[in-house]
C-alpha cells in the first residue's frame, strides 16, 4: 500500500471509529460535542501509544516517554471535558438547582424511575447535601416520626411548632440523619413500567417508593409537587411513550434539560410563574 493508501485508511479510521464507538451509546449520540471529544481522545491515544512504541524500538526512551504522556494527557483533558459536555444528560444537577430557585422548600419531588437505580439518590443530594438544621424538633437517634399514608405530620407535632418552616420539613419525604438535621428525599414510582422496575431489597418495602394512585392524590393536593421523567427512556419505543406515567393535568413541562423533563402540579406552576 502506498503512502496515499495509508493516509486514506487513517482518515477513514478517524471518521469511522469515533462513530462506531458512539454507536454503543445511542442516548449520547445526539449530544453536541461528543463525537469531537471521542475523536480527539482516540487520536491522542493513538499518537501516544504508536509513537511511544516506535521510539522505544529505537531505544530513544525520553521521546517515547514524552509521547506516552502526551497520550495520557490528551485522554485526561478530553475525559474532563466529556464530563462537562454530558453533564446535563448523565446528571440532574442543573435541573435540580434551577428548579429549586423557582419552588418552595416544601415541594414534593417524584421521579419516574430509571434503569439507573442511583438517580433518585443523586437528586436528593442536589436538593440539599447539608440538610436542614431543626434541633428543637429532632427525635432521639434511631427513632422515626410516625407519618400517615398522605405524607403528613402528626397533629401533636404540628401543634407544638411555631412556624410554618418547622412544619414543612417534617413531611414524609424528609428523613432524619444526624441529630437535629433533616434531609429531603425523592420519591420513585413503584409502577412505572418494565423499563424502570424499582429496586428490590430484603425486608420491608422502601419508603421512597410511591405508586401512581398516591402520586395523583398528592398531585391534586394543596402542596407543590413536581415530577421528573426518566432520562434513560428509549426514544420512539411504542411501549414506553413519554406520557406513560405523567399525572393527570400534567400540562407542559416547566423545565426541560437534556433528556429530563420536569412537570409541576397547579400549585407548583403558580410558584414557577411568580
Amino acid at each position: 500500500m502506498d503512502d496515499g493508501g495509508v493516509r486514506g485508511a487513517i482518515a477513514t479510521g478517524l471518521i469511522w471509529l469515533p462513530q462506531r464507538v458512539i454507536g454503543f451509546f445511542p442516548e449520547l449520540a445526539q449530544t453536541q460535542g461528543v463525537q469531537t471529544i471521542v475523536t480527539v481522545q482516540l487520536i491522542g491515544l493513538g499518537v501516544g501509544f504508536v509513537g511511544s512504541g516506535i521510539f522505544l524500538l529505537r531505544k530513544q526512551l525520553a521521546i517515547a516517554l514524552v509521547l506516552l504522556w502526551f497520550g495520557f494527557g490528551t485522554t485526561w483533558a478530553t475525559v474532563i471535558q466529556g464530563f462537562k459536555t454530558v453533564q446535563d444528560f448523565r446528571s440532574s444537577k442543573t435541573l435540580i438547582l434551577k428548579a429549586k430557585a423557582q419552588l418552595k422548600a416544601d415541594a414534593l419531588w417524584i421521579f419516574e424511575g430509571s434503569r439507573e437505580l442511583g438517580a433518585a439518590g443523586a437528586m436528593s443530594f442536589y436538593l440539599g447535601p447539608k440538610g436542614i438544621q431543626i434541633p428543637r424538633l429532632s427525635p432521639q437517634p434511631k427513632q422515626e416520626l410516625e407519618q400517615d399514608k398522605a405524607h403528613s405530620i402528626r397533629p401533636e407535632i404540628a401543634k407544638s411548632t411555631k412556624t410554618l418552616i418547622e412544619i414543612t420539613y417534617l413531611f414524609g419525604d424528609w428523613v432524619w440523619g444526624a441529630p437535629g438535621t433533616a434531609y429531603q428525599t425523592v420519591f420513585v414510582l413503584s409502577d412505572g413500567g418494565s423499563n424502570r422496575l424499582p429496586p428490590g431489597f430484603p425486608g420491608p418495602k422502601p419508603k421512597m417508593l410511591i405508586d401512581k394512585t398516591q402520586m395523583q392524590k398528592d398531585w391534586n393536593g394543596d402542596r407543590p409537587v413536581v415530577f421528573v421523567t426518566d432520562f434513560l427512556r428509549i426514544p420512539k419505543d411504542p411501549n414506553d411513550p413519554p406520557n406513560l406515567n405523567l399525572p393527570k393535568d400534567a400540562g407542559k413541562p416547566l423545565l426541560e434539560i437534556g433528556p429530563r423533563k420536569l412537570y409541576g402540579n397547579a400549585i407548583a406552576r403558580k410558584l414557577w410563574l411568580k
